[in-house]
């Protein structure tokens, strides 16, 4: 035997041998597992799954549709170990389905207990597997268990047992939604870390973080749960104190959230954050969120614009919306079977309204800001001339392909248009229910009601649309089933959801940048001018994506020219601004572009002005807004 296989034997007889905790009563197939995440520095992930197999041809599934990401794209291709051995440690022989390359097959010479070890190469994602990929660095680590996971073909992912142990580099402490069965300073040494036994299900919900400095800090123990945060970083400097300026919102969104929602489905609620420049995550699980941000979060005193202050609320938001409460058409027995995501209007839509009402109530964003958001949301409606053509719920039943992509001609193609336009189309349901009753019943109802239903002690309740509709017909009878329909079903064109008005505020223009303006300029180093012009000129002077039918698209303007010079001058993007600011008096102004390296003056046609889209208190209507906005706790 070679140097690997004996180590790959001495590693799965230690691994055996160590105690796990008992097996509940159950008749479906117990998996041990051993992830070994010593090699994270060096951007390599190992995984054992020891599982019983029948005699002959049986397969074992690596997980492809990863719940979050809405996609068939488990990040499969970053495989580059799969070896199969029996209890003796022989080589078993294994095959790849050629239709399917998340299935394979292996050829067990008689039935017993089989190991599947897998390497993974970390850090690597693909444009889906962002936030359900592994990764690797010197002093911190985040490992998502599906990328070093099989499991049997045939039992629902339900009913598998999954008994957890991991190995972490010495010195690394950890955080995550998964129990302890041994406590003590067991993790800060490296050892075995033996956690209780979970459905297979449950095991790819819990994500685990780690590193040298990881620090916890417990945000919340209410009477419905015990709420945490778990931070990593690169370096210790980044690790915040336990009185940070930024934990005090973060400990009322623990308090916000309940309020909102009324009871919780979780004892304990864990946030998992990686402070790196490295990664970028964000993502749902039903106790706990993986999320990642700068590495001076905690140091830079103007944080509201690192984009935690909305990525926090989103994700929490989802152990709700999205993982306890789902689409029915979500929902499968295992994660090789298509979704069908046509409600993920309700599942990001919803969320991500709620998200913009949570960051406020929890002090993240003032009025201001939410305001200026809604306005940039709204803005981004008024551009997307893809609506003329396709529906909402197009979008969302597409969603596994339009991720990514051709960042040509975005404007008319669509993209997750279901997050932004969702907003306005439940704050609409929000300030209608509030009008017809007076205030009286609001959307934070619909929630308590929504969000309770089913047991609390299941990991996932589906749902349908007649369901919503039902609770809203309860609260304010009025055809919300025709309203939902035309939001959702049919392609809207040029027409907005009513959501800003029936608030009691409009559109307005202002020639000052917006603070979601400066905040998007800021992070992508961009000028953003879809409101005026109708392009955008990343800070090199590049030409971003045009709209359709604006002056950018008439002169002739294409992605990807480079600005050179603004009338007669090399192009700095003041004199942009300047340009466009005196299109009022000029009523034009120059461009010398460069095209695949040609150079050309285009004209550019334009008396507007600089403009920001903004909101404008409409003093004839009721201000639902701030009503909404209004903090429940104290």
């Amino acid at each position: 035997m070679n140097r690997i296989s004996l180590a790959f034997i001495a590693l799965f007889l230690f691994a055996s041998s160590v105690l796990v905790p008992a097996r509940p009563a159950s008749a479906g197939p117990v998996i041990d597992v051993l992830v070994d995440g010593r090699e994270l520095p060096r951007r390599l992930l190992h995984g054992r799954t020891t599982m019983d197999l029948p005699a002959g041809r049986s397969a074992v599934l690596y997980v492809k549709w990863v719940p979050g990401i809405h996609a068939p794209r488990g990040p499969v291709e970053n495989l580059a170990g799969f070896e199969v051995r029996d209890a003796a440690g022989e080589t078993v022989p294994w095959e790849r389905d050629w239709s399917d390359p998340f299935r394979f097959f292996i050829d067990a010479p008689e039935a017993g207990r089989y190991t599947i070890a897998l390497t993974y190469i970390t850090n690597q994602p693909s444009t889906n597997s962002r936030s359900i990929d592994s990764f690797g660095y010197p002093n911190q680590g985040v490992i998502n268990t599906n990328t070093v996971a099989v499991y049997p073909e045939g039992p629902a992912v339900q009913e598998i047992e999954v008994r957890p142990r991991f190995l972490l580099p010495p010195g690394w402490k950890h955080g995550s939604a998964l129990k302890e069965v041994r406590q003590g300073d067991r993790a800060s040494r490296g050892d075995t870390l033996v956690f209780e036994t979970v459905t297979f299900e449950d095991y790819v919900d819990k994500p685990l973080i780690a590193g040298r400095w990881l620090k916890t800090i417990e945000l919340a123990n209410t009477k419905n749960a015990h709420w945490y945060l778990h931070v990593s970083a690169d370096e210790a400097e980044s690790i915040p104190d336990d009185n940070d300026s930024l934990i005090a919102p973060i400990r009322k969104l623990c308090l916000e959230s309940e309020a909102l929602f009324g009871r919780t489905h979780f004892a304990d609620y864990h946030f998992l954050l990686s402070l790196s420049d490295h990664h970028r995550l964000g993502i749902e699980h039903r106790n706990s969120s993986l999320n990642s941000d700068k590495p001076d979060t905690f140091l830079d005193k103007e944080w509201i614009d690192t984009g935690i202050e909305t990525l926090l609320p989103h994700e929490v938001i989802h152990a709700w919306c999205g993982k306890y409460r789902r689409p029915a058409g979500m929902i499968a027995p295992d994660y090789q079977k298509p979704k069908e995501t046509g409600g993920l209007w309700v599942y990001e839509g919803l969320d991500e309204y709620l998200e913009k009402l949570l960051a406020a109530r929890a002090g993240f964003r003032d009025e201001e800001v939410t305001r200026s958001a809604l306005a940039y949301g709204s803005a981004a409606m008024i551009h997307q001339k893809g609506r003329a053509w396709r529906p909402l719920y197009d979008t969302a039943s597409s969603a596994g392909i339009l991720r990514g992509g051709s960042t040509y001609w975005t404007w008319l193609r669509r993209g997750q248009d279901y997050y932004n336009e969702g907003v306005f189309i439940w704050l609409e349901i929000d300030a209608r229910l509030r009008e017809m009753t007076g205030g009286r019943k609001t959307l934070d109802d619909f929630c308590a009601r929504f969000f309770s239903n089913g047991d609390p002690g299941a990991h996932t309740v589906g749902f349908e649309r007649a369901e919503i509709v039902g609770i809203l017909n309860d609260l304010a009878p009025y055809d919300w089933a025709a309203l939902i329909a035309e939001r959702v079903d049919v392609a809207p064109g040029d027409k907005l959801p009513e959501g800003v008005e029936r608030a009691g505020w409009k559109l307005g223009w202002s020639e000052a940048r917006t603070p979601s303006i400066k905040e998007i300029e800021t992070i992508y180093k961009y000028d953003r001018l879809y409101d005026s012009v109708g392009f955008a000129v990343e800070n090199d002077g590049k030409i971003g994506s045009i709209v359709p039918g604006s002056a950018a698209e008439r002169a002739g303007l294409l992605k990807d020219m480079e600005i050179v010079g603004v009338d007669g001058r090399r192009y700095t993007s003041d004199r942009l601004i300047d340009a466009i600011k005196s299109t009022p008096e000029t009523g034009r102004f120059e461009l010398l572009v460069d095209e695949a390296e040609r150079l050309r003056t285009i004209a550019v046609e334009y008396d507007g002005g600089l403009r920001y889209y903004t909101l404008e208190r409409d003093e004839s209507k009721t201000d639902w807004l701030s009503e909404i906005l209004k903090p429940r706790t104290k």
